[in-house]
């Protein structure tokens, strides 16, 4: 079976695990489409009062390892755009901090973040970082945080945030709420997490 986006095909599967996975990552795409319903409902109603802001954003995520003092700096610049309802910013914002932080945390848990290609040490790609066993084990505190990762950031047949902002793919109506809520909802998830004594 063919997944489709726009038209053009974006995975299909060759093998009877790759066909195992694809029905996950379609089941799981199902669910997640009626639960941000209810996310972007939840969120939009905090942020109309006020209560979803820079300070309470970057209040929720200061303590998690995943986020540096430094990248906080920015990202609560990404976190006033979303606030405001410039999903174009937020998400243009966001998503590369994201990615960044990301990659650090595997670099604390003592993970390779780059990789020799073609002779030359190059950055892994998000998929990799994503894919670490250290980072695996990181977020498996949070069920199901890394298959909601993989399916919001890099998954062809998900939402594939992270690709579409770093290729400039992502138009004007897919800067909308819906998926800067669920960015907002990584970072938040993302904040919960602590490191271990």
């Amino acid at each position: 079976m063919t997944t489709l986006r726009g038209g053009r095909p974006v995975a299909r599967p060759r093998t009877a695990e790759e066909q195992r996975l694809d029905n996950v990552r379609r089941q799981y795409n199902w669910q997640l489409t009626f639960r941000r319903l209810y996310l972007s409902r939840a969120l939009g109603i905090l942020r109309e009062r006020g209560a979803v802001n820079s300070k309470s954003l970057v209040k929720a995520i200061e303590d998690s390892p995943v986020f540096d003092e430094e990248k906080i700096r920015i990202i609560s610049i990404g976190f006033d755009c979303y606030a405001r309802g410039d999903f174009v910013s937020a998400l243009h914002t966001l998503v590369p901090h994201l990615e960044d932080c990301l990659r650090r945390f595997l670099a604390k848990r003592d993970g390779t973040t780059t990789s020799m290609q073609g002779g030359r040490m190059r950055e892994k790609s998000l998929d990799q970082v994503l894919g670490a066993d250290e980072m695996k084990a990181a977020l498996a505190t949070i069920q199901p945080l890394h298959l909601y990762l993989q399916h919001a950031l890099v998954d062809e047949a998900g939402l594939n945030l992270r690709n579409n902002v770093a290729h400039g793919l992502l138009s004007v109506q897919a800067c909308s709420p819906d998926n800067a809520n669920t960015l907002i909802h990584l970072y938040l998830l993302l904040g919960l997490l602590r490191i271990k004594a």
